[in-house]
């Protein structure tokens, strides 16, 4: 079933988990995803959403530097932005979802009345935020598949 017929605007959040891999383990190969599979999960298992996607912007971890996600902005033309311009407040507030792995970013979207959307890919992690309202990709596309 669609979520609506519209087109949406995505903001994805940013972990920095890349950065943190590199500071805690020898092999960055060690950690079950990083926040570039997560984002290339979504994008490529979106259809399993039935929703239509107009663009994503990316809001990179205030850790992080925009340029990690150089490579999503060239590989993907849904990519309108990567930013972290704004407050993280008013970019909530501009976009209808909010996806995201396990960042607290996604309990504001639901406090906001967004769609929220954890797209930690299939691993042996899970989302750790206890809130009903995230959509959890992996599962939706589990069962599917």
């Amino acid at each position: 079933k669609r979520i609506s017929n519209k087109f949406y605007k995505v903001l994805f959040i940013g972990e920095n988990r890349i950065g943190y891999c590199k500071k805690n383990f020898s092999d960055i190969n060690d950690w079950p995803y990083t926040e570039k599979e997560a984002l290339s999960y979504f994008i490529d298992n979106m259809s399993f959403l039935n929703l239509k996607v107009k663009e994503i912007k990316i809001r990179p971890h205030p850790s992080e530097e925009i340029s990690n996600y150089d490579w999503a902005k060239n590989k993907y033309e849904i990519i309108s932005q990567i930013s972290k311009e704004n407050e993280l407040f008013k970019d909530i507030e501009d976009y209808e979802i909010i996806l995201g792995c396990d960042s607290m970013a996604l309990v504001i979207g639901i406090l906001c009345k967004k769609i929220v959307i954890s797209s930690i890919p299939p691993c042996s992690e899970k989302c750790n935020l206890p809130f009903s309202e995230i959509i959890h990709l992996n599962k939706i596309v589990k069962e599917r598949y």
